[in-house]
Order: structure tokens, then C-alpha cells, then sequence
């Protein structure tokens, strides 16, 4: 249903170590001796010109084993599925807005984009909830940036809320190890050709 969509695809990677192969949709990770993750494709569009826009995104606690998440707004509480995704979310997919801008509403760290039902729950409308604070489980406050309507049943993402990706890695922890990828081309971009060069990058990531 996304008319942004032209050109969108979910990367899959598939690894050797140890003399197996595995096969995922998860985002190629790296870690540091303190076992903090990095993603190098976060770097990707400064590498391989065809790429167009990039998108990392993960799930809050994930569901049916982790919990929802608690927002708040005075003594209201409510409990909500939550996400994070990279500043370009709005403008590859074709999420609808009901108030906000597509360009900014996941540039800031400190921004929070929230569902029609959820504005509607704490603000009374999607137009009063801009500018509005909301407490994340009772550790940070985030500002609402936008209202998207509420999503339909055949996304395959899910999410009551949206928070920058730059606040998980630097605000938050991390929940879920499911972290997502997805990638936008040029137009005239050759997609075998550019995922060869995307695996070269990689190569030159990876730890001797």
C-alpha cells in the first residue's frame, strides 16, 4: 500500500561462521569489546550512490515475550506497543500523517510520533498532542513531533508510537535484538549490482 514504495527492499543477509551458514532479516551488526552494537549500514548512502534512503528499525520489548511499553501524559498511563526507526521512515513508506511533517517528524533524538487513537487518548486530536510531553516508562520525556493514522492491518509493521533511532542507541536500551534494514534505490539503480557493492562495504567492516 505504500505509494513512497518504488524501489523499497528488506535487506537479508546471509552469514558463514564456525562452518555454518544462517540465513536472516536481521541488520549486519558489530560489536565492540564492551559488547555495544554498531550497524554499518546506518553509513550505507555515503558509500553506494544508488541508495537512495536507509531505515533501521527494531520493536520496543518484542511481543508475545516481551511487555508493551508505558507512556504518560499528567496522570494518564497507558501501556503501547513502541518502535524506533532511522529519520527517513516517513518518507520511504506512505504511512499517512494526520499532523505532522514527514521530512522532521523523526529528526529529533528527543521527538516522539504517536497514532491518531493514542493523540486522541491523551490530547483530545491529533493538532493538540504537537508539542505535547509525554513520559516513556517513567525515565524520559518526549515531545510529540507527529500524529501518523492509526495503521492499517496489512503493514507488517505494527507500532502505536515511533521514537528517533538515535535515541535508542544513545537514550535507550536495547529490548529487541530483531533490528531491520530496509533500503530505498534510485531509480535507475541496478538492484543485483547494488547489493554486491552493499556486500563489499560490509567486507570492509568486518573485524580482521
Amino acid at each position: 500500500f505504500h505509494q513512497n514504495g518504488k524501489n523499497l527492499y528488506s535487506v537479508y543477509q546471509t552469514a558463514t561462521g564456525n562452518g555454518q551458514t544462517g540465513s536472516a532479516y536481521g541488520s549486519p551488526t558489530l560489536y565492540n569489546s564492551n559488547n555495544q552494537p554498531s550497524f554499518p549500514l546506518e553509513d550505507i548512502k555515503s558509500t553506494v550512490p544508488d541508495v537512495k534512503n536507509v531505515v533501521l528499525y527494531t520493536n520496543g520489548y518484542q511481543l508475545p515475550w516481551g511487555h508493551l511499553e508505558t507512556l504518560q501524559a499528567g496522570e494518564k498511563k497507558i501501556k503501547l506497543e513502541g518502535a524506533r526507526a532511522g529519520e527517513d521512515f516517513f518518507k520511504m513508506f506512505s504511512y499517512k500523517l494526520a499532523a505532522g511533517n514527514a521530512q522532521t517528524i523523526l529528526k529529533d533524538m528527543k521527538g516522539i510520533a504517536i497514532s491518531r487513537t493514542v493523540a486522541q487518548s491523551f490530547f483530545g486530536s491529533p493538532e493538540k498532542a504537537i508539542g505535547q510531553s509525554l513520559r516513556f516508562e517513567n525515565k524520559l520525556n518526549f515531545l510529540v513531533t507527529g500524529v501518523f493514522e492509526n495503521l492499517p492491518k496489512n503493514s507488517s509493521l505494527q507500532f502505536d508510537f515511533l521514537v528517533n533511532w538515535e535515541a535508542q542507541k544513545k537514550l535507550l536500551d536495547f529490548a529487541s535484538g530483531d533490528v531491520r534494514s530496509y533500503i530505498q534505490l534510485a531509480d535507475n539503480a541496478d538492484p543485483e549490482k547494488t547489493a554486491a557493492r552493499i556486500t563489499q562495504y560490509l567486507n570492509t567492516r568486518r573485524p580482521n
